[in-house]
């Protein structure tokens, strides 16, 4: 019998949280500042940044598929895939409530194993969980119903939820790679001048981030790496993609080595040149992705 994967534990959060105390407070509390707008949250926005890090290892299930017998890599890529589609052109949610389901469904996999005909209703249910912690409106059960052709009835997803929640802990306040994406591109914002950069390069290299970010959720692989390390990667190769010669340095506030971050930026390329996507074609991602949670003080021009 495949022995089922472990979580990290409690313990690897105090070892992490150890491997964080000599970057003294100070030095980084200017540098993880919030954009302009958000000024009186810079005090609760250095607390939750600090302990996001420490909690993420908690809340990062790595081999979830080991416990599996039926649900394959390729499966998951393809729920995934639709889940993204549901999200953002049916239901037009935040990308939070994207990353949480993807969360919620792989937390679950790695404790239970899931027969094929009941990995949709894993994830529409995993996506009720998630909108109902991040939307204003939540999902109704009778339209996911509706996107899965009627293939489950009302009484399965309210069964499975209550399930799920009981499983996970009714834990939902996880730290995802799009929290971190966003922390470092607004850090960056406000560092730009330091590295020579404008803002027009920060917020393409954000857009492009957030792509690359939403992509990865869709691989195995990339999915094994911390959330804070696939933002930094997804930054670093976007920079890369818009072939910015001067940079704004965010790798060494989280904390990773120069190694860390070329195993998982190779993952990002290799997934990238797989897309098939255009680079030419960037401009296009940058319009897609630049006017996600933009601050209010911009005006639409000035975005991109």
């Amino acid at each position: 019998m495949t022995k089922p994967p472990t979580l990290f534990t409690a313990s690897d959060c105090l070892s992490f949280d150890a491997h964080l105390a000599p970057i003294q407070r100070d030095i980084y509390a200017d540098y993880l500042d919030l954009d302009a707008d958000h000024a009186g949250f810079v005090h609760y926005n250095l607390d939750t940044y600090i302990h996001r890090r420490a909690t993420e290892m908690i809340y990062h299930p790595k081999n979830c598929l080991d416990n599996q017998s039926q649900v394959t890599v390729g499966m998951r890529a393809i729920l995934i895939q639709w889940l993204t589609k549901v999200v953002h052109q049916h239901f037009r949610f935040h990308q939070d409530t994207l990353y949480l389901t993807v969360n919620i469904l792989d937390r679950f996999l790695a404790s239970t194993p899931v027969k094929i005909e009941c990995f949709q209703l894993l994830g529409v249910t995993a996506l009720l969980v998630a909108g109902k912690h991040e939307e204003i409106y939540p999902p109704e059960v009778e339209e996911l119903i509706r996107l899965c052709c009627g293939a489950y009835d009302r009484a399965q997803i309210i069964r499975l939820e209550r399930l799920v929640l009981e499983r996970l802990g009714y834990t939902f306040m996880v730290p995802t790679t799009h929290y971190f994406l966003e922390q470092y591109s607004s850090s960056r914002l406000l560092t730009r001048r330091l590295a020579g950069c404008t803002k027009d390069d920060i917020r393409k290299t954000r857009a492009i981030g957030r792509y690359l970010a939403e992509q990865s959720l869709q691989d195995y692989d990339i999915c094994q790496f911390l959330p804070s390390l696939v933002a930094i990667c997804a930054l670093e190769m976007a920079d890369d993609l818009l072939q910015h010669v001067t940079r704004v340095k965010t790798a060494w506030i989280a904390g990773f080595n120069r190694d860390e971050i070329e195993k998982c930026l190779q993952h990002i390329r290799v997934m990238f040149s797989s897309l098939g996507d255009d680079p030419s074609d960037l401009m296009s991602i940058c319009n897609a992705y630049g006017y996600q949670y933009k601050m209010k003080s911009l005006s639409p021009t000035s975005v991109l």
